[in-house]
């Protein structure tokens, strides 16, 4: 009876201990995105790497990749890029500014200032290279980021450090109808549509929304950020002309900034990477190695030492092979 008896309790603890695990691959986050304390702070989360080295372009750390998400995105999506980052060396932060904030500035100057004092924390005790990647409507929270660092000396040790900048579906101008497209680019349920396109057109009445669009792009035009640039558009996108991201891109060059781009005839908004992975990537891979690595650190590397979703590799493999890539990402 004792025998049976242990048997049976070895059972239950066995038992568990498998639903432990399970409990705890339940309670494993599905994205590393930061979480929003209400409309102007955030629960700031840098996340490291795991087992990946440092890319091989003479950095003593490993980069960081600030990834500022779409208006409204899903924190699951935006997390694909995080992954794609931190698979390749660099730690990630990533966050989503509220679609409310477009509507609140002052929330969104305050969410910029808490932003830039984290940032200047962190890199004060490790100094990383940084990259900086935004995404849609959110250029608005760069351009509220650029504001403060051109005028608040407080941060200047932060702009060195900014090696290179992306803008993906990105910039575009600021007005009532662009701002309701955006609200609604998710297709929610008709009565969120008609609440959307209320909300918008109270605000453009109270609201001088003409002066916010030519702000906006007052910003972009000092900006304090003069490394190398590259832009991801489309001339199909819906909600971000093709026109205002050249306007964007006229404005940086005029600013003497090195500016690349990657224009698509057919690619949906912030879906440049899902329809053209091999082109994105590839394109990618080049900025990061022209930004990052020093200009005297010796001949070109080896594409297949740094990105382990290497898109050189691939422009020649076998579509089984890009398949594995596009699987990982």
């Amino acid at each position: 009876m004792n025998s049976n008896s242990n048997s049976n309790n070895n059972n239950k603890e066995s038992g568990g201990g498998d639903i432990v695990v399970q409990q705890q691959k339940q309670k494993q986050p599905s994205h590393t995105c930061c979480t929003p304390i209400g409309l102007n702070q955030m629960k700031w989360n840098v996340v490291k790497p795991t087992g990946q080295p440092i890319p091989p372009f003479s950095l003593t750390h490993h980069p960081l990749a600030i990834i500022i998400g779409w208006i409204d995105a899903s924190p699951k999506y935006v997390e694909r890029y995080n992954k794609l980052y931190r698979d390749n060396g660099f730690c990630t932060l990533s966050l989503i500014p509220s679609s409310k904030l477009h509507f609140l500035y002052k929330k969104m100057k305050e969410l910029a200032l808490n932003f830039l004092n984290y940032l200047l924390e962190i890199e004060k005790d490790t100094p990383r290279p940084i990259i900086i990647q935004v995404f849609s409507g959110n250029a608005l929270f760069l351009s509220e980021v650029y504001h403060i660092l051109k005028r608040n000396d407080k941060f200047k040790m932060i702009i060195p450090l900014i090696k290179g900048q992306i803008f993906d579906s990105c910039p575009s101008s600021i007005s009532e109808m662009r701002a309701y497209n955006s609200l609604v680019a998710t297709k929610p349920p008709m009565m969120v549509k008609i609440m959307a396109k209320l909300a918008c057109r109270t605000y453009s009445k109270v609201v001088d929304v003409d002066k916010l669009d030519k702000d906006f792009w007052s910003r972009l035009s000092n900006s304090p950020i003069l490394s190398p640039q590259l832009y991801y558009y489309s001339y199909d996108d819906q909600l971000t002309s093709y026109q205002d991201v050249e306007k964007g891109i006229s404005i940086m060059r005029k600013q003497g900034i090195q500016v690349s781009t990657v224009v698509f005839d057919k690619s949906k908004h912030v879906n440049h990477l899902g329809v053209h992975p091999v082109k994105y990537l590839s394109n990618l891979y080049k900025f990061l190695e022209s930004t990052l690595k020093p200009p005297l650190a010796g001949n070109r590397i080896n594409n297949n030492k740094f990105l382990s979703s290497s898109p050189a590799s691939l422009l020649s493999a076998p579509t089984s092979a890009y398949k594995t890539l596009m699987s990982k990402l």
